[in-house]
C-alpha cells in the first residue's frame, strides 16, 4: 500500500515510524509532517485543508489514509475520502462528535447509562454561577475542540465562576461537572464499528509541573503499560466502551478508528472523563513501540465494518515505555517559538531511546565528533508547544524513566539557554 498520514505532531511521527517498517506498506508520506520525518516524505498540505488533503491522496495514488489529529476528523476528512473511494483510519464527522462536543458525549452517557461525572449545562454566566453555587461543581469544560486545554479544575467557587466566564466567551454552552476522585487511565481501543481491540493501557501526565501541579496542558509525558487487573479492564469494556460502540451503531453513526477513553477509577468503579476520537499524544508514542505485531493491518481493518473480527490477537512486548515531553518556557500560555534546538540522532548512542518531533522545523544538518566517532547533527527550531517527545524503552519503569530524563536533559542543555522545559517525575509512581 501507499499510505498517507495526516498531522504534524509527535503522534504522527510515531505513526510514520511504524508505517514505514510495515511489510505491507510500499511508501508512507506525511502531510504536513515535521523535522523528525525525512523531507522527501513530507508534503506541505495543512491539516485543515480538507480538499487539499483529498487532492493530495488522489495525486499520490494513496491506498490508505491515517488521520492523526482531531480537527480534520471533526471537519469531515474521512467523509470526503470515502466519497473519493479512499480507505481511511478514523471516524466520520458525525462519529467524531464524541470529541467535537463534550455535551454531545455527556448526553449520550445519560442515554446509554455510561458511568460518568454528574454534570449540568450552562449557556450564560448567570446560569453558570447559579449551577456552581447550587451544586458545588467546580470542573469547567469548554464544549468544542480545545487541544487538550479546555478543562479547568477549580479549587474555589470564585475560580470556577471565572473559568466558566472565560469558557463562555469562546462558545455558547459549557459543561459544569462534579470532580471525580481516583486515578486516571488512558484507554485506547481500535474500533471497526462492531468490534474493539484494546491497546496497552497508558497513563498521561496533563499538569505542567512535577507532582501534578500547575495548569492542564496537552500532555507533559506518559508511560505504558499500566498494570491493570483484568476485572477492571472487563468493567471498562462492558460498562463504557461497548455501550458507546453499540450506541453509536444503533443511531446510524458507527464508530471506526481509534477511540480514546479518559477513565477515572473511583471508589465506585471506573467512570468516563471524556472521549477523544484519535490516538492520544503523547500516549501514542509509548503505546506503539510496545506493540510487536505489525499494527498497520489492524488500522486498515478498522475501515471495514467488522474487519477486526478476522485479526489475530495483538502481540505486545513485555517491556516498559516512558515518554518525557519538552515544551517552551511559558507553555501552555504565551511562549516563544522560533528559537534553536540543538540535538542529534540519539538512537546511535542509545538504541532504546527515540526522539519524536512535535513542533519543529529543520534549520540545517551536519555532523559532530564525539570521542572517535562522527555523529549526525540536525539543527532545529521550535514551532509549537509540545516540541519534542523523548521515549525510552526499558525492562523496568525505573530504567526507562531514567533514560528518558537523561536524554531530555541533553536536548534541553543543547538548546537555546533556558528555552525548553520538561517534567522530571514522569512514571515516578511506577519506579
Amino acid at each position: 500500500m501507499r499510505v498517507l498520514i495526516v498531522g504534524s505532531g509527535g503522534r504522527e511521527h510515531a505513526l510514520w515510524e511504524v508505517a514505514r517498517c510495515s511489510p505491507i506498506v510500499m511508501e508512507t508520506i506525511v502531510a504536513p509532517g515535521n523535522a523528525g520525518i525525512l523531507s522527501q516524505y513530507r508534503r506541505a498540505v495543512k491539516t485543515d485543508d480538507i480538499e487539499g488533503l483529498v487532492a493530495l491522496a488522489q495525486h499520490e495514488c494513496i491506498d490508505f489514509v491515517i488521520v492523526g489529529p482531531e480537527a480534520p476528523l471533526v471537519g469531515g476528512l474521512v467523509d470526503r475520502l470515502q466519497e473519493a473511494g479512499i480507505k481511511a483510519f478514523g471516524p466520520t464527522a458525525q462519529a467524531a462528535q464524541l470529541e467535537g462536543s463534550k455535551i454531545y458525549t455527556k448526553t449520550r452517557c445519560r442515554l446509554w447509562r455510561i458511568p460518568t461525572a454528574d454534570f449540568e449545562i450552562a449557556d450564560s454566566v448567570a446560569s453558570a454561577e447559579y449551577i456552581i453555587k447550587k451544586t458545588g461543581f467546580r470542573v469547567i469544560k469548554y464544549d468544542g475542540l480545545c487541544g487538550g486545554k479546555g478543562v479547568v479544575v477549580a479549587d474555589t467557587e470564585d475560580e470556577a465562576i471565572e473559568a466558566a466566564r472565560e469558557a463562555l466567551s469562546r462558545g455558547s454552552n459549557i459543561l459544569i461537572e462534579d470532580r471525580l476522585e481516583g486515578y486516571e487511565l488512558s484507554v485506547i481501543v481500535l474500533c471497526d464499528g462492531v468490534n474493539v481491540v484494546f491497546l496497552p493501557i497508558a497513563q498521561d501526565h496533563k499538569r505542567l509541573l512535577d507532582g501534578d501541579q500547575g495548569p492542564n496542558t496537552g500532555g507533559m509525558g506518559a508511560y505504558a503499560p499500566v498494570p491493570v487487573d483484568e476485572r477492571l479492564i472487563a468493567e471498562i469494556r462492558d460498562r463504557i466502551i461497548l455501550p458507546t460502540v453499540h450506541g453509536m451503531a444503533a443511531q446510524g453513526t458507527p464508530y471506526r478508528g481509534a477511540l480514546y477513553a479518559g477513565i477515572m477509577v473511583t471508589k465506585d468503579g471506573p467512570k468516563l472523563i471524556e472521549y477523544n476520537c484519535r490516538f492520544g499524544d503523547p500516549e501514542c508514542q509509548v503505546i506503539l513501540p510496545l506493540i510487536e505485531s505489525d499494527i498497520i493491518p489492524y488500522l486498515y481493518a478498522c475501515s471495514e465494518k467488522g474487519g477486526l473480527a478476522i485479526m489475530e490477537p495483538l502481540q505486545v512486548r513485555q517491556e516498559c515505555a516512558v515518554c518525557t515531553v519538552l515544551v517552551p518556557q511559558g507553555y501552555p500560555g504565551a511562549h516563544k517559538i522560533g528559537f534553536s534546538i540543538y540535538t542529534y540522532h540519539l538512537k546511535e548512542i542509545d538504541p532504546r531511546v527515540t526522539v519524536f518531533h512535535g513542533g519543529t522545523e529543520e534549520e540545517y544538518s551536519g555532523a559532530v565528533m564525539m570521542g572517535t566517532r562522527m555523529y549526525p547533527v540536525v539543527g532545529l527550531k521550535a514551532t509549537g508547544g509540545r516540541t519534542l517527545s523523548v521515549v525510552a524503552i526499558g525492562d523496568t519503569f525505573e530504567a526507562a524513566a531514567q533514560s528518558s530524563r537523561e536524554v531530555a536533559s541533553i536536548v534541553a542543555n543543547r538548546s537555546a539557554a533556558g528555552a525548553l522545559f520538561f517534567r522530571k517525575d514522569i512514571a515516578k509512581n511506577m519506579a
